[in-house]
């Protein structure tokens, strides 16, 4: 077996620790004074190794590090200070940042000091390894990824965290002392909603690779949680409200059988919500415990807005406590610790679905992916951890207001420095330090102007990184650089150059200009505003100072604009007769709202109705209309159908009195009716005598056979069987032209 290597020991690095050049100096020439070495390395907080280097020779006091270095010790710390403030207030800088605040203060010192400034010198910014070993040299600093603070949450200030600690703690002890000593019975409830594609992280791919996809869900939807514990860490199920107009019949929780679940139309958190969860799930919780029972939550309307919230609260004992607007962030248990560990995991537990799944999470396996991540951070420690940094339990406010956080954000260094501007640290806000004065006597307009035509031409854009603009440009007013674009852009937009330099000699000349021509007279009013912009005397720049650019920033008051729109005031202590009468008002006000709109819906409805009713009526008018017009076109057929018959009636007749037989034989049903219209026509008006058998033979009075012949008297037209009469051996062609007469 091959002997084992021995690897060397590996030192440890030594950071050293830079002292003042002050310092150093008193504390050697106290040893030269005859102070011995150790009472002055303790005097002075300087190592005795470096106090003996020092006094014995074997390093200068002044090494060529510190007279190489960009920022001397005192600007050093003053620039550390400042950044912890900022840092503190929300206004973080960046290492950019960094090196061009850095570069002021070096153009600073170089101006009051007579060298030239860095502007002009090639150290022009601190490199970025400057700032890395500016960091370095200072262990109070380091980089950290902020986390995004609305401006409201940045202005609270110590007094309104602490005022509210002490009504919690008057609150709780005018109920009952030994409350906030029971972490069994103080509960906070608080939601946050979960995405369906959580943020990236780096991932590793091949280099030079031009994208690097990331599968994600289709949905953009999310679930809200709905969680509670208790600062003993007592977990109670997590409510999931998913975004469904009701509770789908399927098994949403199949995965997670240990939660609840709720629906609304958007997946977020609504009253009648948080009142059932009262109901179901956190009364019978705390019922086996002592009351009272603390419950925190934060000023959302869907905790308070219900008047049931209210006496649901009172009836069970449980005390329904608001946190302060705007410092959930700071005295919100779950918000301290659990929620911030609760999202990594959730991003954590969805990649790995989504790496051995090859799908994005969706509704209906959201359940079982954040059970993963519920396990992992729903811990005792982590609620007990929760409580203690907001300082619920052990009640500490102490802890809260000295816990670094930005809730008072006026400044503690340099406090005459002014506030006016409202972000003064950004670097587009400070003043240039390299731009130089210039006496205001001499800022005046050249009386000839071929002599200075460049200052009626374009300046040159920079042509290289290291282009500075002349003295002349830098001081400059506004107004001069305004009135000099101006003259340039209507040289090049409107003229161009050769006109220009025909105007310049017709400017020069001293005679008459035609008063017609436009295009002088405009280039005569630049010229004449670019003569009286340098004329005018420049103002003097107040001199730049340490503290104008190490500037706090400080919100502006935000009287004058506020927004109109009003949010209800939310107590903090819920359970008061005047907030219960309030909430009463409030349902009057939404119930006389609603009557409102439900008389103004039965009246569109009313109109609606009417309108549906005339729309009807007109159309069974129209309907008649058309009915009575085919009656009456159905009438003046039937007129028209009876003067024919009657025509063809009296047509039958006249040949009937002229002794013309009808058809013999087996006659038609048309024939017989005819036949016995013209009978009792001719019965009615002519008198024919006709009587009531007139359908039977004269002779015999029967009607016979149908298959009888008949033939009629000449005389008195009365009908006759032929077998009645001496004509019966006739057969019907003969009778038809046989004479027959009975008379």
């Amino acid at each position: 077996m091959a002997p084992s290597k021995k690897t060397a020991p590996v030192k440890a690095k030594v950071v050293r620790k830079r002292h003042d050049y002050d310092t150093v100096t008193k504390a050697v020439d106290a040893i030269k004074g005859g102070l011995s070495f150790r009472k002055a390395s303790a005097t002075f907080g300087i190592p005795l190794g470096t106090l003996v280097d020092k006094v014995k020779g074997r390093r200068p006091l002044h090494t060529e590090k510190n007279t190489s270095s960009l920022l001397t010790p005192g600007e050093e710390q003053k620039l550390v200070e400042w950044l912890i403030a900022l840092a503190g207030s929300g206004f973080g800088r960046t290492v950019d940042d960094l090196r061009m605040t850095a570069k002021r203060l070096i153009d600073l010192r170089r101006e009051k000091e007579g060298s030239p400034s860095s502007a002009t010198s090639e150290d022009s910014t601190p490199s970025r390894a400057w700032a890395y070993h500016f960091v370095k040299r200072h262990p109070q600093l380091t980089k950290r990824s902020p986390v995004s603070l609305g401006k409201e949450r940045a202005v609270i200030c110590s007094d309104a965290v602490r005022g509210w600690f002490e009504e919690l703690r008057s609150c709780c002890d005018a109920i009952d002392p030994e409350l906030l000593k029971s972490p069994q019975r103080l509960f906070n409830a608080d939601e946050t909603g979960f995405s369906f594609d959580p943020k990236s992280r780096k991932v590793i791919a091949q280099k030079g690779a031009k994208h690097v996809y990331k599968v994600t869900a289709n949905s953009k939807k999310q679930v809200t949680v709905l969680a509670c514990t208790s600062a003993a860490g007592q977990y109670l199920p997590p409510t999931l409200i998913y975004p469904y107009k009701r509770v789908p019949t399927k098994n949403l929780l199949a995965d997670f059988p240990g939660a609840l679940i709720q629906a609304s139309d958007n997946g977020w958190i609504t009253a009648p919500i948080f009142l059932k969860w009262l109901e179901e799930c956190f009364i019978p919780a705390v019922k086996p415990l002592p009351k009272p029972v603390l419950l925190l939550v934060d000023g959302h309307p869907s905790h308070t807005s219900m008047v049931e919230i209210t006496e649901i609260c009172l009836e069970n004992q449980v005390m329904l406590f608001c946190l302060l607007p705007h410092a959930s962030h700071l005295i919100q248990p779950l918000d301290q610790a659990l929620f911030g560990s609760l999202k990594p995991a959730w991003g954590e537990a969805s990649r790995q679905h989504m790496f051995h799944t090859g799908e994005g999470v969706g509704l209906d396996s959201f359940a079982g992916v954040f059970r993963r991540a519920w396990e992992k951070s729903a811990t005792k420690e982590m609620a007990e951890k929760s409580f203690k940094a907001a300082g619920i339990y052990p009640f500490n406010p102490e802890r809260v207001l000295l816990a670094g956080n930005p809730i008072n954000i006026t400044p503690t260094f340099f406090p005459s420095i002014p506030s006016d501007d409202p972000d003064p640290a950004s670097p587009s806000n400070v003043v240039p330090t390299s731009f130089q004065q210039i006496p205001s006597s001499n800022a005046s307009f050249p009386s000839s102007l071929q002599e200075h035509t460049g200052l009626l031409s374009s300046p040159a854009p920079p042509t290289s990184p290291s282009f500075t603009l002349s003295e002349t440009v830098k001081a400059m007013t506004a107004e001069q650089l305004s009135a000099l674009r101006a003259y340039t852009v209507f040289i090049q937009e409107e003229i161009g150059s050769r006109k220009s330099k025909d105007f310049l000699d017709r400017l020069a000349s001293t005679q008459p200009q035609p008063a017609g021509d436009h295009e002088f007279q405009a280039f005569h009013h630049h010229v004449k505003n670019l003569t009286e912009a340098f004329k005018r005397k420049t103002p003097e720049k107040v001199a730049l100072t340490q503290e104008d650019i190490l500037k706090l920033p400080q919100f502006h008051s935000s009287k004058g604009c506020r927004n109109n729109k009003k949010t209800p005031t939310i107590p903090r202590l819920i359970s008061s007769e005047e907030w219960r009468s309030l909430q009463k008002k409030k349902i009057l006000d939404n119930e006389e709202a609603e009557r409102k709109k439900k008389e103004k819906r039965e009246l569109a409805r009313e109109k609606k109705r009417h309108q549906q009713e005339e729309k009807e009526a007109q159309k069974r008018r129209k309907e008649e209309a058309l009915v009575e017009k085919k009656k009456k076109k159905e009438e003046m057929q039937a007129k028209k159908e009876n003067a024919k018959r009657k025509r063809e009636l009296e047509k039958l007749k006249i040949k009937m009195k002229k002794g013309k037989r009808p058809s013999y034989g087996s006659s038609s049903d048309s024939d017989d009716e005819i036949m016995d219209m013209v009978m009792s026509d001719m019965g009615d008006e002519d008198e024919v005598g006709v009587s009531e058998n007139d359908d039977k033979s004269a002779g015999c009075g029967t009607v016979g056979e149908p298959s009888i012949l008949w033939i009629q008297c000449e005389q008195c037209l009365l009908w006759w069987h032929s077998r009645c009469t001496n004509l019966k051996d006739l057969n019907e062609e003969e009778l038809k032209k046989a004479p027959f007469a009975c008379c």
